[in-house]
């Protein structure tokens, strides 16, 4: 995972981004993780679920 080329593409002065370790941890759990993505403008939040990369989960995507 690029957990921080991710990170890099939400700047921390307009976006809550949970730090690179936080997402990594999440990505190394055995039915993956989540993590939210908060704008602070708007409040626009996202909820970011990582896929697994079996066949099940490429399909879905």
């Amino acid at each position: 995972m690029h957990a921080g080329r991710f990170a890099d593409a939400f700047p921390l002065e307009e976006f809550y981004c949970p730090p690179t370790e936080v997402i990594e941890q999440e990505a190394l759990r055995a039915q993956r993780g989540h993590f939210n993505l908060i704008h602070h403008e708007s409040g626009f939040k996202a909820d970011i679920y990582l896929a697994n990369r079996d066949e099940f989960h490429r399909w879905v995507l």
